[in-house]
């Protein structure tokens, strides 16, 4: 004992011991004065003891294969009884004086502890180690099958070990969660835990401190630990509450639990992607309701977002479909971060941006340059057919297979020009199964051109009516005014077709192209119907756009406009005054000077009759952006906002909010929309 006391008392100073006392000792001595000398140290000096002992015990030869003189070493009794001396005294030493160690001990301590955490610590339950200290060697050590040792510290009297406990069983817990939470239940205190390998728990483990944990979530009107409630929701996945199969889900279904209003109030503020998980977890949970779309309306980090996309399949539950189509009437809910923010994401992620409701193109798009596969396919699945060309180019076959019938199927029945042109290009696909089926379209599409141009012939020749009219409207969007002009003309020539059938007539005349047909359309400028003349006048002025000012290379037309602009049909008027005033802007040619229909604008503006002051509007609205419409903005503004405060008529006054939101919106670069109504 003699040996044990002196090194002890050389430690804490007392000056009567020799130096000398301490020289004969050997190293199970000097472990021994270390641990014992720890055990009642003040708190400033256990660091400093703790790195001699810590010092001390990595001198001793590690047990291995190999070292065979440690194996000779054991054979000895004493040696063999030394090192049992030596762990069961120094072990519970160092985590006693846990809670005072700093980083950088503990992880040393910890590595000599490596493989006995257990037994080290049920020889420190047993020589009733400071609480604390405990708490904390279980926080540090992160193993899930120390908590239910840990859980009993958080009803300890002593506050400050129960906070240790509550704040170590929220720091293991958050390994068994699926995403992070520290964000979620930030520590109150300033200790740093050691950041470990996530350790694994077996399930009879796991379903013992489940039961425990319940235990303490029924009983937190008692002790107000809401750790213990950040542990529970760490652990209550989808399948522990699907059926309340244990005592953890079925505390959680049981709405009338004291503790429920805390766990509302935790989940409604939390503020990392573990909260938001089980908000999305939760969305048809009743009494969550509140907190459910509190918490899913907000999200200010990819993890957030991430927490959602990754648990996208979820919305294939009709009622949590439903519940979400709900949530996102009354106010936005977040679901997809900035584009610029999606290719970070993982890629479990990344696969959840296509089921998202509320998706546009864009972020599809994004998609497009994406590592994973299967993040491109569902994008690929989830745009529109015509959108979907892109992908027909992709690196993996399936996808560029996929996305090409895809595409295939949907552009329509009738083959057209740039049909046969990405046909041919997919024919050049350096995929064998996309090169194949880009030589089937291309020979369906050389078949169906020519039969189904002669559809629309026949169609246009021996039909009338409206079916007529739907023949002239589809060689228009395919674009095969040219081939049909013979048809065209003899519908004019003949002008026994509805008012409809003709104005069309002349319209796709008017985008064929040729000299007989602008020809055409020249005379329908003086035809007795309205519309006839107002398509005439649209389908001429868009064919001169771009080639220089209007009255200048156009005399004809020009003078026509000029007449039609006083027309006395307001249909006229509005497309003449339109029609100048769009080919005088400098984007098309002209000089952007047309004080002639910038002033007959105005007069449309003011005129007696509803209905041109309806056609004013619309014409005011696609003017364009000339020197003659900047010089009477003004004017033009004003009249605009009168007729939308104070016109008598409902349509007019309807038309007008809107047409003063367009100005008011209006794109500084030019567009041309579609001339002939």
């Amino acid at each position: 004992m003699a040996h044990n006391s002196s090194p002890f008392l050389a430690l804490h100073g007392v000056n009567s011991v020799k130096p000398r006392l301490l020289a004969g000792l050997g190293p199970l001595e000097s472990a021994l004065a270390f641990a014992a000398a720890l055990r009642i140290a003040h708190e400033s000096e256990a660091d400093t003891l703790a790195d001699a002992l810590i010092r001390q015990l990595e001198a001793w030869p590690v047990p291995s294969k190999d070292n065979h003189s440690w194996i000779a070493a054991l054979r000895n009794r004493r040696s063999r009884k030394h090192l049992y001396i030596a762990r069961r005294t120094c072990d519970p030493a160092l985590i006693n004086a846990w809670r005072h160690l700093s980083a950088p001990h503990r992880r040393r301590a910890m590595h000599l502890l490596q493989g006995r955490v257990h037994q080290v610590l049920a020889a420190a339950l047993r020589q009733a180690a400071a609480s604390e200290s405990i708490a904390r060697f279980i926080g540090d050590s992160g193993d899930p099958t120390l908590l239910t040792a840990l859980l009993p510290i958080i009803s300890d009297a002593d506050p400050r070990a129960a906070s240790a406990a509550e704040e170590s069983l929220v720091h293991v817990s958050q390994t068994l969660a699926p995403c992070p939470a520290s964000h979620d239940f930030p520590s109150p205190s300033s200790f740093e835990y050691l950041e470990v390998a996530p350790k694994s728990i077996s399930v009879e483990s796991l379903a013992a401190l489940r039961a425990q944990l319940a235990d303490l979530c029924i009983t937190f009107p008692d002790h107000r630990r809401k750790g213990v409630l950040a542990a529970a929701v760490s652990l209550l996945g989808s399948a522990s509450i699907a059926f309340g199969g244990d005592p953890l889900g079925r505390w959680f279904l049981d709405e009338a639990a004291g503790s429920h209003p805390a766990l509302r109030s935790m989940l409604r503020r939390g503020t990392g992607p573990l909260s938001r998980a089980r908000a999305w977890e939760w969305l048809t949970r009743p009494a969550l309701a509140t907190a459910v779309e509190e918490r899913l309306g907000r999200a200010d980090s990819p993890d957030e977002f991430a927490a959602v996309l990754e648990r996208s399949h979820l919305l294939e539950n009709p009622r949590r479909a439903a519940r979400l189509d709900g949530l996102r009437q009354r106010r936005r809910i977040p679901l997809l971060p900035a584009l610029d923010a999606v290719a970070p994401l993982s890629p479990s992620a990344r696969r959840g941006v296509p089921r998202m409701p509320g998706v546009d193109e864009p972020e599809l798009l994004a998609l497009l340059p994406d590592p994973d596969d299967a993040a491109r396919l569902g994008a690929a699945a989830a745009l529109p057919c015509t959108s979907v060309l892109d992908f027909c180019f992709d690196p993996s076959e399936p996808i560029a297979r996929f996305a090409a019938v895809r595409w295939w199927l949907g552009v329509g029945g009738v083959s057209g020009q740039e049909r046969s042109r990405v046909a041919a290009n997919l024919t050049r696909s350096p995929h064998p199964s996309v090169r194949r089926l880009g030589s089937a379209f291309l020979q369906h599409s050389r078949r169906d051109a020519a039969a189904n141009l002669d559809l629309l012939r026949a169609a246009i020749r021996t039909t009338s009516g409206e079916d007529r009219l739907r023949a002239i409207q589809h060689a228009r969007r395919l674009g095969l005014q040219r081939s049909i002009e013979l048809e065209l003309l003899s519908i004019l020539s003949a002008a026994a077709d509805s008012e409809a059938v003709l104005a069309s007539a002349v319209s796709a005349l008017g985008e064929a192209g040729s000299n007989s047909s602008a020809e055409a359309v020249e005379l329908c400028l003086s035809h007795a119907l309205p519309r006839i003349r107002s398509n005439a006048a649209e389908s001429l002025v868009k064919r001169s756009l771009g080639r220089g000012d209007l009255a200048a290379q156009s005399p004809r037309l020009y003078d026509s406009l000029i007449e039609m602009k006083s027309d006395p049909s307001h249909r006229v008027r509005a497309s003449a005054i339109r029609a100048m005033l769009r080919a005088a802007c400098p984007e098309w040619g002209g000089t952007g000077f047309e004080p002639a229909a910038a002033d007959e604008l105005l007069k449309m503006l003011e005129d007696d009759r509803p209905m041109h002051r309806l056609a004013g509007l619309w014409a005011a609205e696609h003017a364009g952006e000339g020197e003659s419409i900047r010089r009477r903005w003004d004017q033009l503004a004003s009249r605009v906002a009168h007729l939308a405060a104070e016109d008598p008529d409902d349509a007019v006054q309807r038309r007008a909010v809107w047409c003063a939101r367009r100005l008011l919106s209006r794109d500084a670069g030019p567009s041309i929309p579609e001339l002939s109504r």
